[in-house]
C-alpha cells in the first residue's frame, strides 16, 4: 500500500475516533452530572448502558485499525527505501496521537466505570435514608448520615473540579495535536518542494560559513594584538 493511502486512512480514522471520544465523555458526563439524591429511572440506566457498550466496542475496534495502519506506515519508512525524515516524523506524529488517544479512552473508561460505582452506592444510601424518617433514628445513626452527606457533598464538588480538569485537558491536547498537525505539513511541503529545500540548505551553509570567517578575523586580530603586547 502507498504512503498516501496510509496517511489518508490514518486521518480518517483520527477523525472518527475523535468524535466517538466526544460523545463517549457525553456519556460519562451525563453520569457524573447525576444528582445524589434522585434515582435514575431503569429505563434511562439501560440506554445509557447500552450506549456505553456500544461506544467502547466502537472505539476499540477503531483504535485496533489505527495501531494497524501506523505499523503499515513504521514499516514503510523502515524498509529498504527508508522513506524520507519527513515521512519518519509524520510516522512518529501518528503514533503519538494514537497513543494518546489510547490513554484519553482508558481514563474515560475509569471515569465512567467509577461513577456508576458511586451512583450505586448513592442509590442505596437514598433508600436506607428514606426508611429510617419513618422513624426517629438513634443518635449515633443520625450523627452517621449527616457525616454521610458531608463526604457525599464533598465528594461531588471534587468530581466538579475533575471534570473541569478534564475540560482543560482535552482542550489542551486538541491544540497539541493541531500544533503538531502544522508542523507535519511543514515538513512535507519541504520535502515536495526540493529547490526550497536546496535554498534552504544553502542558507543555512552560509550563515555558518560567514559564522567561521567571522571567527577567524577575530583570532586573528587577538593573536596580532598578543604579539603587539608582548614583543
Amino acid at each position: 500500500m502507498q504512503w498516501g493511502e496510509l496517511r489518508r486512512q490514518a486521518k480518517s480514522l483520527e477523525s472518527e475516533i475523535d468524535i466517538k471520544l466526544t460523545e463517549f465523555g457525553k456519556v460519562g458526563s451525563s453520569s457524573l452530572a447525576g444528582c445524589p439524591y434522585n434515582r435514575t429511572p431503569h429505563i434511562t440506566q439501560s440506554s445509557t448502558e447500552q450506549s456505553y457498550g456500544d461506544l467502547c466496542n466502537d472505539i476499540e475496534s477503531l483504535l485496533q485499525r489505527l495501531n494497524q495502519i501506523n505499523d503499515k506506515m513504521s514499516d514503510l519508512v523502515s524498509g529498504p527505501d527508508h522513506g524520507n525524515v519527513s515521512q519518519q516524523h509524520i510516522a512518529k506524529r501518528h503514533r503519538e496521537i494514537l497513543f494518546d488517544y489510547s490513554q484519553d479512552f482508558k481514563r474515560m473508561k475509569t471515569n465512567f466505570n467509577n461513577a456508576r460505582m458511586r451512583e450505586d452506592l448513592l442509590s442505596s444510601t437514598y433508600r436506607v435514608q428514606n426508611i429510617m424518617q419513618t422513624d426517629k433514628p438513634p443518635e449515633a445513626t443520625r450523627l452517621l448520615i449527616e457525616e454521610q452527606k458531608s463526604l457525599l457533598h464533598a465528594d461531588k464538588m471534587l468530581t466538579d473540579r475533575l471534570s473541569a480538569a478534564s475540560a482543560i485537558r482535552s482542550a489542551l491536547k486538541s491544540q497539541h495535536h493541531m500544533l503538531k498537525a502544522t508542523t507535519g505539513s511543514l515538513l512535507n511541503m519541504r520535502a515536495q518542494f526540493p529547490l526550497v529545500n536546496k535554498v534552504l540548505n544553502q542558507v543555512d551553509w552560509r550563515k555558518k560559513r560567514d559564522s567561521i570567517i567571522i571567527g577567524a578575523v577575530i583570532g586573528c586580530c587577538l593573536l596580532f594584538l598578543l604579539f603587539y603586547l608582548f614583543h
